[in-house]
């Protein structure tokens, strides 16, 4: 790849000045402070490498040796219960500081209690050093098997953990009651019960996640889109050997990573980001992050708000991989583009835990789960709770869909079903008791949907293309035009594709009417009505439903923002007014037919 000659010219300049010593340009600027937590390089370190001529790439080589050695040294000193082969200690001690805790974790020195906790709580069993912060024992419901394993003077290898999750909506802490913490036999001890009668403190679900336990199960994939400006010099930098210090980075990447941070600055968005890596930790998985196109896609700003106009992003629940619109990295305002990718990538991050979650605890209903609209109403509660926490007071357009959500009642989530193939298969639970009469009522609702998407874009996208040309050519209109211009424009080029998936789920529903019609649909038939009489699964209805009270209180205490006309711009009302006193004026402008 050739670099461009201001990068020549600038990296020319770079060796000669190494030579002599003196400070290499943009070597402190090249600081990352995620290099303090991984290599315990610090800024003032940095820099003062920087001053004596150091290449960003030296600097980082150095602090690595240094830090594997004294890693080495420190483990070999400390690990007293299971001795690693040295091979495990060099890989894991050459992934910098994650790899030394997970060192320890899993073979480190046991805690000798009582630990320096403000208040603690006595574990009855052997050793009876184990006294610990059970706060400190938990991870979001889950006993932390690294701590566990090191509360007990050799005695525990590997705790086999046997944990009861509860159904969606209840309390996480409620795992805890039937936690079980294996022994080893030489303790002379079969087992040892947590007091189920300690309470855990409510917040510790959403704490914020630790960096390294977000990258260990949580990969971005490369994008395609480079990084412009001051990021782009270091990409090419990094291009002739600055290697990993200054990796080469997209657009894509540098925007999940982001999302990933801004996820953290909301209480529900640590809930949900705790949970999905539960969920990939249980399945032994990462999940996967990833740009993709998607069709009939546009970015435009009305009303002052910028919209992404198309699928924000989709899971694949059962590979951890989700794909969220590139379009995305097109927007201006790139706090709105955080907030609603945050708020979608919570959304997307539920349905992962939705999906694992209900299978494990309600295998019975797997056909019934499939098609349960719970899931979809779930994640979009997540995903606007967590818009809702992160939004600043300027209106997007999760602000006006929480409205619709909080206003529009059982018909939101109806009309839904039209939106796209996945949702037109999906039931409510009060559905699920009579699901053939619930799919011919979908089946309905999409002819007449798909007729007025094919109306719209055979009349109204050509007459508001002929009004916007004549009020921008002949009234010198366009710069007060531009908004309604784009919306045109993104209906022209999405329709087609609302179209193909409206014909793609007329069929889908035709099909599934049929199948339940047949013998073949009785398995799925039964499974539905059971599941539509069940309490146990009433649950998942009832979870959701508290997210939405949830969300009502929410939008009450913040107030939810609502858009503001852009200066300078028309809406579709005053346009309106405008082309009808046009015509009435200059009917000779329009012709006898479109004056009409």
């Amino acid at each position: 790849m050739a670099l461009p000659a201001f990068l020549c010219a600038c990296i020319g300049a770079v060796l000669p000045i190494h030579a002599v010593s003196a400070p290499v340009p943009g070597c402190a600027e090249a600081y990352q402070p995620s290099l303090a937590d991984s290599w315990d390089l610090s800024r003032e370190s940095w820099d003062a490498e920087c001053g004596k001529g150091h290449l960003p790439e030296e600097i980082l080589s150095r602090a690595k040796t240094a830090f594997m050695a004294a890693c080495q040294e420190r483990f070999a000193k400390a690990a007293k219960v299971s001795i690693p082969d040295d091979r495990t200690v060099r890989e894991r001690c050459a992934e910098g500081r994650p790899g030394e805790r997970r060192l320890m974790e899993d073979f480190g020195a046991p805690l000798q209690g009582p630990l320096p906790q403000n208040t603690g709580k006595v574990m009855s069993g052997k050793p009876t050093q184990g006294v610990v912060e059970l706060n400190g024992v938990f991870e979001g419901g889950v006993p932390s098997e690294g701590l566990v394993h090191r509360m007990f003077t050799g005695a525990v290898q590997r705790s086999q953990l046997q944990v009861g999750e509860p159904y969606p909506g209840t309390p996480v802490a409620s795992a805890q009651d039937t936690a079980l913490l294996g022994v080893d036999a030489s303790l002379r001890t079969p087992g040892l019960r947590i007091n189920s009668n300690i309470p855990m403190a409510a917040a510790s679900d959403s704490a914020p996640l630790d960096p390294t336990e977000i990258a260990r199960y949580i990969r971005i994939e490369p994008g395609k889109k480079p990084v412009v400006g001051w990021e782009a010099i270091r990409n090419s930098l990094g291009l002739i050997g600055v290697g990993g210090l200054l990796p080469s980075i997209t657009q894509e990447e540098l925007l999940a990573r982001n999302v990933l941070k801004k996820l953290q600055e909301s209480e529900e968005g640590r809930r949900v980001l705790r949970a999905v890596i539960e969920e990939a930790r249980r399945a032994g998985k990462t999940v996967t992050v990833k740009a993709e196109d998607y069709d009939g896609t546009s970015v435009l700003v009305s009303r002052g708000v910028e919209s992404l106009h198309g699928t924000r992003g989709e899971a694949h629940t059962q590979s951890f991989a989700y794909s969220f619109n590139r379009g995305f990295t097109d927007f201006k305002d790139s706090e709105t583009a955080l907030q609603t990718m945050a708020g979608n990538m919570g959304h997307e991050f539920w349905h992962m835990v939705w999906d694992h979650r209900n299978e494990r605890n309600l295998p019975k209903y797997a056909k019934a789960l499939d098609y349960d609209l719970s899931n979809e109403k779930s994640a979009r509660m997540k995903g606007y709770l967590i818009a809702l926490e992160l939004n600043s007071g300027k209106a997007n357009d999760y602000t006006d869909e929480t409205r619709g959500v909080l206003t529009g009642g059982d018909q939101y989530f109806e009309r839904m079903k039209t939106w796209h193939p996945y949702y037109s298969l999906q039931l409510n639970r009060a559905d699920m008791a009579d699901p053939l009469a619930a799919y011919q009522r979908t089946l309905k609702a999409l002819k007449a949907s798909l007729a007025s998407e094919q109306k719209t874009l055979a009349e109204w996208v050509p007459r508001r293309r002929i009004e916007l040309s004549h009020m921008e050519g002949t009234h010198g209109l366009t710069p007060k035009l531009t908004e309604l211009h784009e919306e045109v424009e993104s209906k022209a080029g999405k329709l087609p594709h609302d179209i193909e998936q409206s014909n793609q789920s007329i069929r889908r529903v035709t099909e599934r009417i049929a199948l339940l019609q047949s013998p073949k649909g009785g398995a799925l038939l039964q499974s539905f009505q059971a599941a539509a009489k069940d309490p146990e699964y009433g649950k998942l209805e009832a979870a959701f439903q508290r997210d939405k009270d949830k969300l009502a209180a929410l939008a009450k205490k913040k107030s939810l923002p609502t858009a503001v006309p852009t200066p300078g711009q028309l809406d579709w009302k005053e346009f309106d007014e405008l082309v009808a006193k046009d015509k009435k004026e200059n009917p000779d402008h329009w012709g006898t037919s479109d004056a009409k």
